[in-house]
């Protein structure tokens, strides 16, 4: 049962539709919620000006192609997301954030913050009591509490997030722009490509390892194509053996064994949480023929990294490269 709440919110912080309605599935039951889904294609912010000086309004749209009005720029910010959170304190806002969720632990002044809820128990009540200019939702908050919060009459600001690096970037800069921080969004887009870059060059991978990304060490989940974390496994010069599926998965212990990884990163919150997923991962028969088992490249990949698309995903990145790199040393 800790196993399953563990991984549970895990994919509250992956904000990935299908693999929520898997794990729902997994546990033999069917998804209770309905799941913020864009159905509409992606549009860049409108921005028109009503009036002007400190009391001026602008009115944006959002991906669900509702419209608002706030005023400009918004000085009481709620987050309903772990990486909205660390996005908006990335761009210097940390003094106008108002709320965020219980998941949001980092930067480590976030937990400072009021709590408006879980990413999908949002308490509404907490929110009306802020009295935010803006609410800022992401994919992973459903639909019906967007919803809900638009009767309210709360600002709220919903950004779809398609799982790709570029995805992230759009994120980034639909933020600094309702947020009157466009130009700061701008170089810090530009500061993670280059980050991205230099770590590319600095670790160059030369042997193209087979790499497998695990979720749980006993169940074998994993992330397929079409997610980000696929994306930076080919950025550092691997290839994920789970690229076959999309999203996230799990995938059979038979396919495993015959996809033989040649590296294995086990998606941890700590250290000891790894050791825990790889004495578990080394309970499946014939896994001791496997190649990352046999020449010991089982590596730890913080978990809070790569399962928010945010800031911090030039960390993840480095983790990975750096793992490979390892990995061919030994």
């Amino acid at each position: 049962m800790r196993k399953n709440q563990k991984i549970l919110a895990i994919l509250f912080s992956l904000l990935i539709v299908s693999f929520i309605s898997l794990i729902v599935l997994y546990r033999g039951g069917r998804c209770p919620i309905n799941i913020f889904i864009n159905k509409q294609p992606i549009k860049q912010v409108k921005l028109n000006l009503s009036s002007s000086g400190k009391n001026e309004i602008k009115e944006f749209t959002d991906d669900l192609n509702n419209r608002i009005s706030i005023k400009y720029p918004p000085q009481r910010i709620v987050s309903l997301a772990p990486n909205i959170t660390e996005i908006l304190f990335s761009l210097g806002l940390e003094n106008r954030v108002a709320g965020v969720t219980r998941f949001c632990n980092f930067p480590e002044k976030a937990k400072q913050k009021e709590i408006v809820g879980g990413i999908l128990d949002l308490n509404f009540e907490k929110i009306l009591s802020l009295n935010p200019d803006l609410v800022i939702g992401t994919r992973g908050n459903s639909l019906q509490a967007i919803h809900r919060l638009k009767k309210l009459k709360v600002n709220i600001f919903a950004i779809n997030f398609k799982e790709s690096l570029e995805d992230l970037f759009r994120m980034i800069i639909k933020i600094s722009e309702i947020t009157g921080k466009k130009e700061d969004g701008i170089e810090f887009v530009k500061r993670i490509k280059n980050d991205i870059k230099k770590l590319k060059n600095e670790f160059k991978i030369k042997s193209s390892p087979k790499a497998f990304v695990c979720l749980d060490g006993k169940e074998l989940w994993t992330a397929g194509k079409n997610t980000i974390i696929n994306e930076l496994i080919q950025k550092a010069g691997g290839i994920n053996i789970s690229s076959v599926n999309s999203f996230w998965f799990k995938m059979s212990k038979e396919e495993f064994l015959s996809k033989n990884p040649d590296i294995i990163f086990m998606m941890s919150k700590d250290e000891n949480d790894y050791h825990r997923q790889l004495i578990e991962l080394k309970q499946i028969p014939g896994i001791e023929l496997i190649s990352a088992i046999k020449d010991r490249k089982v590596f730890y990949l913080n978990e809070d990294l790569v399962s928010r698309p945010g800031p911090r995903i030039v960390e993840a990145f480095e983790e990975i490269i750096k793992g490979m790199t390892d990995a061919e040393k030994k």
